[in-house]
């Protein structure tokens, strides 16, 4: 019954074309506005970043101390006041001893002399040691500060770095969140509507689908298929008949119209298909 031959036509426009056109135009003009204060924040970021990145070069002069005490200490060394501290407190120990000693009616002799020797000794000792426990735990603490000052020393590069990178992209960030902007409002509330027209195949899908419903039978005879019409006769029944071309099918075809089966004989009615009526020429009388 001749090729399918189908068209199709499409509208696509936002509902509300003109609100979201005009908004689309503010947001426009907004970055528009915008954009010379971006790009003068853009080169503010860009200076902040190069200055951080010179003192970088030339050390920060409070990480330098830090890092220099840190190694001292770590690096340790006599204790220039030690042997001071030492004098002084052995002096008070001498005459804590002496005293005692003399309350006691003990003084003189090598007895009394060992007593103070020993005290002394004992003294000494006692502050030796505790100066060295003192070096060693703030060894140990300077030690345990040596990475959080190095990564201070690196703070201001990290920070030149960062800045940097925020100060290059902020025009190009901008720009895209504007388009991303301007898209989305334009890509909303979309409205589509569309037609498709379709002739000939149209009869194949008719008898296809009477083949489905067990009704291979069945014959496209809706008046609004036909074309060149021409009465030729009528059944015994009197159904008329006619002579016709299928509009983009077969030509020069004999049957009846469905329509006026409908009126006449509606026993012989096949199935509706795709909104066209069918007959069963085997019902027809």
């Amino acid at each position: 019954m001749g090729k399918r031959k189908s068209t199709s036509e499409q509208t696509n426009k936002p509902i509300y074309a003109p609100q979201i056109t005009g908004a689309a135009a503010q947001q426009a003009d907004a970055y528009r506005q915008a954009q010379p204060m971006i790009n003068q924040v853009s080169n503010n970021l860009g200076s902040a970043s190069m200055d951080l990145l010179q003192n970088w070069r030339d050390g920060d002069p409070t990480i330098q101390m830090a890092q220099q005490t840190a190694q001292d200490l770590m690096a340790g060394g006599e204790n220039p006041y030690l042997q001071q501290m030492i004098d002084q407190t052995n002096s008070s120990v001498r005459n804590q001893l002496q005293a005692q000693l003399g309350r006691r009616g003990a003084t003189g002799g090598s007895d009394y002399a060992n007593l103070i020797a020993r005290a002394l000794a004992r003294n000494e000792t006692e502050a030796r040691f505790g100066d060295f426990n003192q070096a060693q735990a703030r060894r140990l603490q300077a030690a345990g500060l040596a990475p959080s000052l190095l990564q201070g020393s690196f703070l201001p590069l990290e920070m030149g770095a960062q800045l940097g990178t925020q100060g290059a992209m902020l025009p190009l960030q901008a720009a895209l969140a504007n388009s991303a902007g301007v898209g989305g409002l334009l890509g909303q509330y979309q409205d589509v509507r569309g037609r498709t027209t379709q002739s000939g195949g149209l009869l194949g899908s008719i008898l296809g689908a009477g083949a489905q419903l067990g009704s291979a039978a069945i014959m496209a005879c809706d008046a609004r298929l036909k074309e060149n019409v021409q009465r030729i006769g009528e059944t015994p029944a009197g159904v008329p008949l006619y002579r016709f071309d299928y509009i983009g099918g077969a030509r020069n075809v004999v049957g009846p119209m469905a329509q006026e089966v409908a009126i006449l004989q509606p026993e012989a009615l096949g199935p509706v298909i795709n909104g066209f009526m069918t007959i069963i020429p085997g019902r027809l009388q």
